[in-house]
């Protein structure tokens, strides 16, 4: 797959910071980003929803307290259209007890407040000076002209209007509904209904934020808090005009305290966060630990090699996973550089030792060149000699030397065909005949088809030697020699038998058993033959022995069939 783009400075930079840098911009940073992110999601959403439970809160209050103020004003209006109240207030006319039942009938207005307990008090101030003092009603002669709640009332110039006072008398605020009843055209009685700062106060504090009833001037009227008398504007703070409250509304001020408790829990989820990262952190770096060591000796061993050292990594703990195979691959390859290495050398010393022995050989051949020659004319003097003294059968054991002679000088390769051998063999026969006084038997049968087979010189001459050397020269009489060499299911197939003394048991083992070190230590040359079929065969081959001293002995050889190219 072909790579969108390279950063080749990160070529230089060692594996260990690498897998730091992949870290902490693949995994650390993208962690915090997006839990910044949604921290600050949370914090919006958070934030948006606390505006609007406080604008909920605010609008809850503001319907509430008009409520309150609504059930002032229903009263007013049930006292205002209240027929029999209206004539009581009217009353010039009557005895002493008349006017103290009116009085009564009066006071009967109070039951109303049984209905609305938000309502503190309600009184009557009237003009009329016939009427008795009682609770309800007041004179408008007792009621001093510097009153605040009486000069705020004229100075509204309406029939009627809900204002908030300070009474001197009670030192606190108060909030009432001031109303003119139709009783005289030119003085009319007032009505003043007086609401209850604590239901006000109650509707206020049923939130989580915190409200304050205020007027214009952001005087408190109302507070959930004692000893708060003004409050100051904030730019977070929600306000609300109360509709039937001219000139007051709901002020509130938009909780913090779940912007603190949200940092607290944000920088516990940050430490949490960090922990995690931290743990991560080390937990990678120990995954990452001995690949790294393992990278770094790997490192090390390629620099080394460069400087002529192959020196392996030690593989202990590298595990099965891909550095351990490149770990357990590169010390397979300095194993078989090494290999290679003392391979060449030992080659390299095998050449300079074989130029060596070329040239001894070479001079060799060149010095025992004279020496053939001079035996070759010797033998042919003395068959020569033999032949004018009439001697005629050592004349042929000398002509059958001779040929044993050249043929040694002649065969340059130890590679020959059966042919070949079997001239060899014939001549040492001869020898062997005559050294025997003709005193043996001789079956020899060859099967013309092996003639040009090939097979290493002299290792079927070995055996045939070893028959008549150490079989056949103890025995006095009743000598006997077979040979057989044929081709069998695309095989050679060779059988030496004598019925001389016989081969003893431990050779015979030795033989079967392809025991060449134990036959090279006998000295007859069997272990040569079979090293060099070694060679050349490779292990197809056989050669068994069977040993019944003086009545059989057989040696079966089993060749491949091969010709000279």
């Amino acid at each position: 797959m072909k790579r969108l783009f390279r950063i080749s400075a990160f070529n230089d930079i060692k594996f260990r910071k690498k897998i730091l840098i992949v870290y902490v911009l693949c995994a650390f940073l993208p962690i915090i980003l997006i839990s910044c992110i949604y921290c600050l999601s949370m914090i919006s959403k958070i934030r948006d929803a606390n505006l609007k439970e406080a604008q909920f809160d605010v609008y809850k209050s503001c319907v509430s307290i008009e409520n309150i103020i609504d059930k002032a004003w229903l009263l007013s209006e049930l006292c205002y259209y209240d027929y029999d109240l209206n004539n009581s207030l009217m009353m010039q006319e009557g005895n002493t007890q008349d006017f103290i039942d009116n009085a009564k009938n009066i006071d009967g207005i109070q039951s109303y407040l049984t209905l609305y307990d938000m309502l503190e008090s309600c009184k009557i101030y009237s003009y009329n000076e016939k009427l008795y003092k009682s609770h309800v009603l007041y004179p408008m002669s007792l009621l001093p002209k510097d009153t605040n709640w009486y000069n705020q009332f004229i100075d509204t110039n309406s029939e009627y209007s809900v204002i908030s006072y300070y009474d001197n008398e009670q030192d606190e605020t108060k909030i009432s509904l001031i109303r003119l009843l139709d009783t005289d055209e030119n003085n009319k009685d007032i009505l003043k209904i007086d609401i209850s700062r604590n239901a006000l106060a109650k509707e206020l504090e049923n939130n989580t934020n915190k409200m304050y009833l205020v007027d214009a001037a952001y005087n408190c009227i109302v507070s959930p808090e004692a000893n708060v008398k003004k409050i100051t504007p904030s730019k977070n703070a929600i306000e609300r005009d109360l509709g039937t409250f001219s000139g007051y509304k709901i002020y509130c001020e938009n909780n913090s305290d779940w912007t603190r408790g949200l940092i607290q829990e944000l920088l516990q989820f940050f430490a949490i966060l960090f922990i995690i990262l931290l743990i991560s952190l080390v937990v990678g770096y120990e995954i990452t630990y001995s690949m790294v060591e393992k990278l770094n000796e790997l490192t090390d061993a390629t620099a080394k090699i460069q400087n002529g050292k192959f020196e392996k990594i030690d593989a202990a703990g590298a595990g099965k996973d891909e550095m351990g195979m490149l770990v357990n691959g590169f010390n397979a390859a300095v194993d078989k550089i090494n290999t290679l290495i003392n391979e060449v050398y030992k080659e390299r010393i095998k050449s300079i030792e074989s130029e060596k022995e070329k040239r001894t050989v070479e001079y060799m051949a060149l010095v025992n060149q004279v020496n053939p020659h001079f035996m070759f004319n010797s033998l042919d003097m003395l068959r020569m000699h033999s032949l004018k003294r009439g001697d005629r059968e050592l004349a042929k054991v000398i002509g059958s030397m001779s040929v044993m002679m050249r043929k040694l000088i002649e065969w340059k390769k130890d590679i020959i065909t059966f042919e070949n051998e079997m001239a060899f063999i014939d001549a040492f026969i001869e020898l062997s005949r005559f050294n025997l006084e003709d005193n043996v038997s001789i079956d020899i049968q060859i099967d013309e088809r092996i003639s040009k087979c090939c097979i290493p010189k002299m290792s079927v001459q070995v055996f045939v030697e070893n028959a008549f050397r150490h079989g056949l020269d103890e025995m006095e009489d009743n000598r006997s020699f077979k040979m057989y060499a044929g081709c069998e299911n695309e095989r050679i197939v060779i059988k030496i038998c004598d019925n001389g003394c016989g081969i003893e048991k431990e050779l015979v083992e030795a033989m079967n058993n392809r025991d060449v070190a134990y036959l090279n230590t006998r000295g007859v040359g069997i272990g040569s033959a079979y090293t060099r079929m070694k060679l050349y065969f490779g292990d197809d081959f056989s050669i068994s022995a069977v040993s019944i001293p003086l009545e059989k002995t057989e040696i079966t050889m089993n060749l491949p069939m091969r010709f000279e190219k």
